[in-house]
């Protein structure tokens, strides 16, 4: 066999191998290591496959395989040219102004797709098809050569490297998100940066938050923030709310100088900015007539004297709660709590906001720090009772299951 077929088939394979390596190189530089055993797992039976077709390549020229092969990489390369282009354009272009949920949803599916099938097949086949410009089949081995260099220069914009490189450029703000965020927002130099939730690439980075003043600038609390002109909750603009006056009260809580909210979804009804007051726990939070659990108003609780007990738990004069619901029964004077999860007012046993029927009081006592509760006679799991189990006998295994030596109970479910 000549020489430069053997040339052709070195030139072919290592055509085959670089790009798989740089890749892989990229996904690790971009912090995307942990998929570098799924890329090898999505390229291997192409390589393979295109390996095994250069090797043999006298053999299969002319087969239905190399043909298909052929179409797959042409059309890989056309379709990645494309993907190229909207990269550059979700970059550069006002992509949010023009491309629908609907089709950002498309365009996240067929990102997928592109990346991890049809990118990595047209990748491996390209140089297969390369192989027939020594066969004399000039006009295919134009258009594979076209293809290849398409793909290449298409392939290099899509990369995570060039990606950042070019964003960078068009965006001074533009930072990858790593890890846990304590603010939505950061100063730089003359620019307010804003995380933004990407969808399509499915990421998320730093962006330049438009119109705002570095200089005024101040984070709120949260995902809010103000300047000397707006308020912001994340990139969008708040227009319903007087700048000046908003602060953060705390636990989700803001307030201007004529409403109180609960994030920005909706003012609370009828509370009062100026004796407004988020109360220990982060739970609950009340004014000088009314108490809230979050952005829900408990009716019928008084003002005056409600107050926190710990985890959720709070009481006034006439009631007893639990995240924000009434543990009917209970007596606020006598309420104590056994751990987070049992309580008793010294004539009932509560499990959350739930009474236990039937208990004995005087007997009852939590098991360890667990769900399982037990009287003198009966077992319990949160609320519901555990039948057929030697109360006395009985011991934790674990965080959920115990057993009496002869049934184990899991979850409140017994395991003969």
């Amino acid at each position: 066999m000549p020489r430069l077929h053997w040339i052709a088939r070195l030139i072919a394979i290592i055509l085959t191998f670089a790009p798989f390596g740089f890749w892989v190189w990229d996904a690790m530089l971009a912090g995307s290591s942990k998929f570098f055993f799924a890329l090898a797992m999505l390229w291997l039976p192409s390589i393979v496959l295109s390996i095994i077709t250069i090797l043999i390549w006298e053999s299969v020229a002319d087969t239905w395989l190399v043909r298909f092969m052929y179409r797959v990489s042409f059309v890989g390369a056309w379709l990645n040219l494309a993907m190229a282009g909207l990269i550059l354009y979700h970059i550069f272009g006002d992509y949010e102004a023009i491309v629908p949920d609907s089709l950002d949803s498309f365009l996240s599916i067929y990102g997928a797709f592109h990346f991890m099938l049809l990118l990595p097949a047209a990748m491996t086949f390209i140089p297969v098809s390369v192989l027939s410009l020594w066969r004399g089949g000039r006009k295919r081995s134009f258009l594979a050569i076209v293809a290849l260099f398409v793909l290449i220069g298409s392939w290099l914009i899509t990369s995570q490297r060039a990606e950042d490189s070019l964003r960078v450029q068009h965006d001074p703000c533009y930072e990858i998100v790593e890890g846990k965020l304590s603010s939505s927002y950061h100063v730089k130099g003359d620019w307010v940066c804003v995380v933004y939730y990407e969808t399509t690439l499915g990421e998320s980075y730093f962006k330049t938050l438009d119109g705002a003043d570095a200089a005024s600038f101040e984070n709120v609390g949260y995902a809010y923030a103000k300047d000397s002109r707006h308020v912001y909750d994340g990139e969008k603009r708040v227009d319903f709310v007087d700048r000046d006056s908003f602060r953060f009260l705390g636990s989700g809580y803001y307030a201007d100088r004529e409403r109180v909210f609960y994030g920005l979804s909706r003012p609370l009804a009828g509370a009062d900015p100026s004796s407004f007051v988020v109360l220990p726990g982060n739970y609950y939070a009340k004014d000088a007539d009314h108490v809230y659990f979050h952005e829900s108003e408990l009716l019928g609780a008084d003002a005056a004297s409600f107050s926190v007990i710990t985890d959720g738990y709070a009481k006034d004069t006439g009631r007893v709660y639990y995240s924000g619901r009434t543990i009917e029964g209970a007596h606020p004077e006598y309420f104590k709590l056994f751990n987070p999860r049992c309580s008793t007012d010294n004539a009932h046993v509560f499990c959350y906001d739930t009474m236990l029927d039937g208990i004995d009081v005087r007997t009852f006592r939590p098991i360890g720090d667990t769900d399982y509760l037990r009287d003198e006679d009966t077992m319990y799991y949160l609320d519901r009772k555990v039948d057929g189990v030697n109360v006395s006998a009985f011991r934790i295994t674990s965080r959920d299951c115990g057993t009496d030596g002869i049934i184990t109970v899991c979850s409140g479910e017994i395991k003969r």
